[in-house]
């Protein structure tokens, strides 16, 4: 087994999969919206957007998000 195939299963470990990372940027994105429209009625102007790991699409695979 050579460095690179050794590299690609480790990240495959503790990356999470992609029906999880589907799941967790449409709950960001649900919540972004409605975060937005809250504010918006309260006349509060600000800008709502993910940032970190989510936006990097860098997540670390865990039990629980």
């Amino acid at each position: 087994m050579n460095a690179n195939q050794i590299l690609k299963q480790q990240i495959e470990l503790i990356k999470p999969g992609k029906d999880t990372l589907e799941a967790i940027k449409k709950t960001a994105k649900d919540f972004t919206k409605n975060l937005q429209s809250k504010l918006k009625n309260k006349k509060i102007r600000a800008e709502v957007f993910i940032g970190g790991s989510l936006a990097k699409e860098t997540l670390l695979k865990k039990k629980k998000y």
